[in-house]
């Protein structure tokens, strides 16, 4: 379950910090980060999201088990995604990737 507790600019700093030393090949750092703490901002982007991830739900096979409960665990939270108290979103910039395979996988395999 998510806490709805305020999270301060100081933990997200320091999360953000740590994300940007994330490996990536040839140092490309092809990131963005996007912090929202706006409910309805949260709302609105969380509702294409759910309806995508519904979607593909009911197109694939069949979850049982623990894949069914961490599947039903990433529902539950964009049914819940306003709730949180603030939502750092990752989004890369596809200009900045290298079209080399051994790039990309030397900015994967590190993890």
């Amino acid at each position: 379950k998510f806490r709805q507790d305020p999270v301060s600019d100081e933990i997200i700093r320091s999360i953000l910090k740590a994300a940007t030393r994330a490996a990536s090949g040839s140092n490309t750092q092809p990131w963005e980060f996007v912090v929202v703490r706006d409910a309805r901002v949260k709302a609105r982007l969380a509702e294409p999201m759910l309806r995508t991830w519904l979607e593909r739900l009911s197109s694939g096979p069949r979850m049982t088990g623990r894949m069914k409960e961490v599947y039903d665990d990433a529902t539950e939270m964009l049914r819940n995604t306003e709730k949180v108290p603030a939502i750092i979103y990752c989004c890369i910039d596809l200009n900045r990737v290298s079209k080399s395979e051994e790039v990309r996988y030397a900015s994967i395999l590190p993890s």
